[in-house]
């Protein structure tokens, strides 16, 4: 139940994020960087400033994909694939 109150607060948040302007124009893919497992892992919702980390992003697709919301690609992009799973 706790695991599934985390994944709902984290996809609340992102909708949020969304909802504004991030699908405005699509975004290349960031260039690859060396993230930790501990990174991914605790990786939070930092307020609306509109920005997101990485980290954070990978966390929110690999949730969606464990509750079979696919987002697409784990690939740390807010895509239309990861618009849709949150939409879900």
């Amino acid at each position: 139940m706790r695991a599934f109150l985390h994944l709902a607060l984290t996809v609340a948040a992102f909708a949020r994020l969304m909802s504004d302007h991030a699908f405005s124009a699509p975004r290349k893919a960031p260039a690859p960087r060396s993230l930790s497992m501990e990174a991914v892992n605790n990786a939070e919702w930092r307020g609306k400033s509109g920005s997101s980390s990485t980290a954070l992003l990978i966390k929110l697709q690999i949730l969606l994909d464990r509750t079979h919301a696919s987002p697409g690609q784990i690939d740390a992009t807010r895509g239309e694939n990861t618009r849709k799973a949150v939409a879900a």
